[in-house]
């Protein structure tokens, strides 16, 4: 049972185009035969893990338009666009998407109604317990969270009024999620170590100035 196997399937079909072909034997990745390389340039695709912070603004807030992505991408963080077509809450299994977890943390907390995530045990074992991590931010909005087994429930409203301080624990897509967050608050935001971005972004808030939201980074 590989999970994000999607992006195996990318790296197999970059590696087909330069001539290496495998097959799936006794469930193992195996390569069986090298042909003549085939192409010579290889195109890298958009990042979908990142590109979702901007799609969930624009979700929330509007006026936001992201480009470049290809429609046709094997990646399995492209079913962000499905999650948020309706702006509703919304029932998903993140388990071949798992980076989408802090965004979709965000996203749920600023919907009204009850949002379910699924699949999220592999949050605990990245650059932080994502899974503690996020909870523990939202919980500071007062945020209902539920969580039991394998997913979590998070009952959103539309709307924070007041002065909040987060933490990104050393995280760059908490610090992403919760930069979006920040959007829907009113009142003074604080996020600490926030230059843990750089790891996968270092221009996210170059982009989220382009987007009409200055950050003061100290």
């Amino acid at each position: 049972n590989i999970v994000s196997s999607n992006y195996i399937d990318m790296t197999l079909k970059v590696l087909k185009g330069v001539g290496y072909n495998f097959e799936i034997i006794d469930n193992c990745y195996k390569l069986t035969s090298i042909s003549p390389i085939k192409q010579k340039e290889i195109d890298i695709e958009l990042d979908y893990s990142n590109a979702a912070n901007f799609i969930v603004l624009n979700a929330l807030k509007g006026n936001v338009d992201v480009k470049g992505l290809s429609k046709d991408s094997l990646q399995g963080d492209k079913v962000i666009l499905d999650i948020v077509k309706d702006k509703s809450p919304f029932d998903v299994d993140i388990s071949n998407c798992i980076d989408l977890g802090p965004i979709l943390f965000t996203y749920a907390a600023c919907l009204e109604g009850n949002s379910t995530i699924r699949g999220i045990t592999r949050l605990k074992d990245k650059e932080s317990n994502r899974l503690t991590s996020m909870i523990e931010e939202l919980e500071k909005l007062n945020a209902s969270i539920k969580e039991k087994e394998d997913e979590v429930t998070i009952i959103g409203k539309s709307s924070f009024i007041g002065d909040y301080t987060f933490c990104s624990h050393n995280d760059h897509r908490i610090a992403m999620a919760l930069s979006i967050l920040s959007t829907m608050i009113d009142g003074k935001v604080t996020i600490k170590n926030i230059e843990c971005v750089n790891k996968s972004y270092p221009n996210f808030f170059d982009d989220l100035k382009i987007a009409g939201y200055e950050f003061d980074i100290k």
